[in-house]
């Protein structure tokens, strides 16, 4: 197989990491990638078109004359500004084309969103397949573009490079004792109010336990302020360096997670990935890494009570907590493994070209 990928924003660390997958993670012996662009700037490009307008007649015909000439069988564009000129040359040179979709938003306007719903009405008929990175990203992007469902393929990104921290790295950072929550913050979101408010029942429970709570200094500044003013007396310790995530994690008895109903859950999948059981609001994009009291436990977001016993039961029974633990584990890692990816790009790939001729 012969596929051309078009990358026009490696800027976008989605776009990026899906480039390095495409380039180095699949089977060479099966798949010759070939690198085009239609945006000046990129480097590292095989072929470069270069356009600045979202539609491009004489840049299309260019690259239809390319995917011709270099008999090319399939088009994988990476990101949305190549989307129109991509599926123009496919037409052109009658080879599929599909498309990776890392982000979707309706417009701010009424207007914005009838052309942007006109414009992926247009697109149903002429991309093969749409590929997204989750459940959570299907439903948003059908929502937005109403899609068809059975063209869209989920692909979960891989994760790679989940190493045990050190005992000198776990030491240099001072963590508090066991048993120890830890609460990871990357927004600045009412819901954490639900956590916080369940610290102080977790601690009348269970006396020695200990917080942590980790994230960036802009949305971490936010809750330091309202905790020192609510409970200026509970012990929490702070960190902003989020470079030592993985380390925090991988040395908590409990990960405690928030977010939000249409926010992919990054620290959650880290969490798994260390074998650590968490405790985490049943919504989109949870449900699907955590079965709840399989591989970890649900509450109703913002339900306090709940969240302060389901904690209080990790953090008493460390038998049970372990083996959610080790099972959510197990199940991410073969849920983000790079083989299960590799594996099922390559049968989408040939599955897409075998159905276009």
């Amino acid at each position: 197989m012969r596929v051309l990928l078009l990358i026009d924003d490696l800027s976008n660390t989605a776009v990026h990491d899906e480039a390095e997958f495409l380039l180095y993670r699949l089977d060479r012996t099966r798949i010759q990638t070939t690198i085009g662009s239609l945006h000046p700037g990129i480097s590292g490009i095989d072929y470069s078109i270069n356009t600045r307008r979202l539609l491009d007649f004489a840049a299309s015909y260019r690259l239809a004359k390319l995917i011709r000439e270099q008999d090319i069988e399939l088009i994988h564009v990476l990101d949305e500004r190549s989307i129109y000129n991509a599926v123009l040359a496919g037409l052109l040179a009658d080879r599929p084309v599909l498309v990776s979709i890392h982000h979707i938003a309706p417009e701010t306007t009424f207007l914005r969103r009838l052309v942007q719903r006109f414009g992926w009405r247009l697109l149903q008929h002429l991309i093969a397949r749409v590929i997204v990175p989750s459940e959570l990203m299907q439903r948003r992007f059908r929502r937005v573009t109403e899609f068809p469902r059975e063209r869209i393929d989920i692909i979960y990104p891989s994760i790679t490079g989940i190493t045990t921290p050190s005992e000198a790295e776990r030491s240099f950072l001072a963590l508090p004792e066991h048993p120890l929550i830890c609460i990871p913050i990357w927004q600045s979101d009412d819901g954490y109010n639900a956590i916080f408010d369940a610290l102080p029942r977790v601690k009348q429970r269970v006396p020695d336990a200990n917080t942590i709570v980790i994230g960036k200094q802009s949305a971490l500044s936010t809750w330091q302020r309202r905790f020192a003013n609510s409970r200026p007396t509970f012990p929490i310790r702070w960190l902003t360096d989020v470079e030592r995530m993985p380390a925090v994690l991988a040395s908590s008895d409990v990960i405690v997670v928030h977010t939000s109903q249409d926010r992919w859950p990054d620290e959650l999948v880290m969490a798994v990935m260390y074998g650590r059981p968490v405790v985490a609001p049943r919504v989109s994009g949870v449900t699907e890494i955590i079965e709840s009291a399989i591989t970890g436990l649900l509450v109703t977001p913002g339900d306090v009570r709940d969240l302060a016993l389901q904690t209080v039961r990790l953090l008493t029974q460390p038998e049970y907590a372990q083996r959610l633990g080790l099972r959510a584990q197990e199940q991410a890692r073969k849920t983000f493994s790079p083989e299960r990816r590799r594996d099922t790009l390559t049968t989408l790939y040939e599955a897409t070209i075998y159905a276009s001729r």
